[in-house]
């Protein structure tokens, strides 16, 4: 995955590509490569003048850590071990005695932006696909490889949670306003302007920062515990505290800034230790996969003519998970998720079941309630077996609406199934949950 050379001005270039994949994905393979070589550039004894790191594709620099790997982690011990082995070997590019520049052309997410943070310069270019984020709330987690450390320090607490609590994505105008890039150059001449800045900052020729107003100097200095109480204020009124990452965000980005980077740094690696444990993590990572598995799996098998839909209705909490054996999305995905939650189910669901007709209307959801003080709940749970995709789709239409009938009011779902568009339907859904709560 990753090459290097040196050229006739003695500027080192690491290239970063897999060819037998579409992105670049940074693997434990990939880790232990980049380990491997900056060790030994920083033992040299003729270091090159500077280093460049650049992608070998076409539009994406790297887009992230492979997520697999945190299937992996049976306690909360080795998902802070592993952070911590990714801040190690991102820090060898801080720790180079000469200046390193990230090249980016394309897409620069997660671990690929840990990475160009720890880089003395970033340029990026001005292509469709150029963006910059840290999604990893997304996935219930916060950025675990000295991201959450660096971005605050680099362009103020204000824009650094920002930008950490709801994983958008900064593309780059606004991002070399902020101080996130320090340049935006064209696609066809990234790699020498990245050799120009290597050689201007090995003559101590800085970037000029952007100003910053005066409040927000302000905010980010003496009154950025303001910003905290504001961010942690808005959180819980978004996620009603069902949430764990962004509040772990929060917690680790203030206890970071009080510290030494080093002491940032560790604090980072327990919060991201915790977070790899929690269930909402798991049915975040499960949702991500069902998202990316209903874009083939229509091609990949022959649609059965029955499938089985398994309801559960567990009381004092919200439906969590819905399993739908079908074409339309892989077997045993998860179509919606939630746990933890504070609301309860207000009303004794039927004895008799709900019958689960294609005709079903979506206003039944309307007529579940939310207690202010109810008792017990009774708990039961329906397995029914039905013909057809209409009657599924209409299903998981009724029962995300029973879930989540503050936002499963989905216009483009319900024109879907008009339609007869089944997989867009649930893909709608899908996407409006992950919208509302973790953004």
């Amino acid at each position: 995955m990753i090459s290097y050379k040196v050229d006739d001005r003695n500027i080192g270039v690491l290239t970063l590509d897999r060819p037998d994949k579409p992105l670049n994905i940074l693997s434990a393979a990939s880790f232990e490569e980049l380990e491997r070589l900056l060790t030994g550039l920083a033992e040299q004894d003729t270091p090159p003048a500077g280093l460049v790191i650049i992608s070998g594709k076409a539009d994406n620099f790297i887009v992230g850590a492979d997520i697999k790997v945190f299937a992996g982690f049976r306690t909360a011990a080795d998902g802070a071990q592993a952070s911590r082995q990714g801040q190690r070997i991102f820090g060898l590019f801080a720790a180079l005695p000469f200046p390193t520049v990230a090249a980016i052309n394309g897409t620069c997410l997660g671990g690929g932006l840990e990475l160009a943070l720890n880089c003395t310069s970033r340029i990026i270019t001005h292509h469709p696909k150029t963006a910059l984020g840290l999604p990893e709330v997304k996935l219930g987690l916060l950025p675990g490889a000295s991201g959450s450390q660096y971005l605050s320090r680099l362009v103020g607490v204000q824009k650094a949670l920002d930008m950490m609590l709801t994983g958008k994505n900064i593309y780059p105008y606004p991002a070399r306003k902020m101080g996130l890039a320090d340049e935006i150059v064209s696609p066809g001449v990234l790699l020498e302007a990245a050799k120009a800045q290597v050689l201007r900052l090995a003559k101590g020729q800085f970037p000029k920062r952007p100003k910053r107003a005066l409040i927000a100097r302000l905010l980010d200095g003496p009154l950025k515990g303001l910003v905290f109480r504001g961010a942690k204020k808005q959180v819980l009124a978004t996620t009603m505290g069902n949430y764990p990452a962004p509040l772990e965000i929060i917690k680790v980005v203030r206890q970071g800034l009080g510290r030494s980077l080093a002491a940032g740094l560790k604090v980072e690696a327990q919060g991201f230790g915790r977070l790899t444990q929690t269930p909402e993590h798991k049915a975040m990572t499960h949702l991500f996969f069902a998202g990316r598995g209903s874009k083939t799996v229509h091609q990949a098998r022959p649609r059965p003519s029955r499938i089985t839909l398994t309801w559960p209705l567990p009381a004092g909490i919200f439906l969590e998970q819905y399993r739908l054996r079908a074409g339309i999305l892989p077997d045993e995905a998860i179509c919606a998720a939630a746990v933890r939650s504070r609301v309860q189910v207000g009303r004794r669901f039927d004895r008799d079941p709900i019958p689960l007709d294609p005709d079903v209307d979506r206003a039944h959801g309307a007529r579940i309630g939310y207690p202010r003080g109810h008792g017990r709940m009774l708990m039961k749970s329906t397995k029914r077996s039905i013909n057809g995709a209409a009657a599924a789709a209409a299903a998981v239409v009724l029962l995300l609406g029973l879930a989540f009938p503050a936002w499963a009011d989905s216009k483009a779902a319900d024109d879907a199934v008009q339609r007869g568009d089944y997989e867009t339907a649930l893909r709608e859904l899908i996407e409006q949950w992950i919208k509302t709560y973790t953004q």
